[in-house]
């Protein structure tokens, strides 16, 4: 018998989560755009000649960037794993820059940024969202030797489905559950 993960993130919705979750939106929005901005900064050096609607329009990208990842799961309570997740990420990004494309291509978005500069700005933001993952995992690890945990399991009797128990549970520790005893 195979043990399947449970939705613990359901169980326990801390104002912890709530501000650590929020937080990791913002980073990754900000993520989203921040190659873009920099792109433009150096790319000519004007930036006199950008229209300030164009900065409210990249605001407009993170957020629907953000949004997309939420929809594609990537803020659910995998999140708080020690997987890396990076395909999820890599897919998730790709979505959302394939969006960005499309808004480029019908509506003449980025007009100051070359094809080029584009192909930076997709792989800036993805090597970004990779430091961000390995951060969070080096983050997820020194909170569990400290013994930070949502939720403790101790489990009564020593049968073998409870050491089949104990053992998957310290094989897949991760932030939300850790085995007292």
């Amino acid at each position: 018998m195979r043990l399947q993960p449970v939705d613990s993130l359901l169980q326990t919705r801390s104002s912890l989560i709530e501000y650590f979750l929020f937080g990791v939106r913002l980073v990754h929005g900000i993520t989203c755009i921040l190659p873009g901005v920099i792109i433009l900064l150096f790319a000519d050096g004007s930036i006199t000649d950008i229209p300030q609607s164009y900065f409210g329009a990249l605001l407009f990208f993170g957020l629907i960037s953000v949004l997309m990842f939420q929809a594609l799961g990537l803020y659910s309570e995998v999140l708080f794993s020690n997987a890396l997740r990076f395909r999820l990420i890599i897919l998730a990004w790709s979505g959302a820059f394939c969006l960005l494309l499309f808004i480029h291509q019908s509506l003449d978005f980025l007009a100051y940024i070359s094809h080029e500069e584009l192909v930076l700005w997709y792989i800036g933001s993805l090597a970004l969202f990779g430091i961000e993952r390995l951060f969070m995992l080096v983050m997820f690890k020194h909170l569990m030797h400290k013994g930070f945990f949502l939720q403790n399991a101790v489990i009564l009797g020593a049968t073998e489905n409870g050491q089949r128990l104990a053992e998957y549970l310290l094989e897949n520790q991760d932030i939300r559950s850790g085995v007292s005893g």
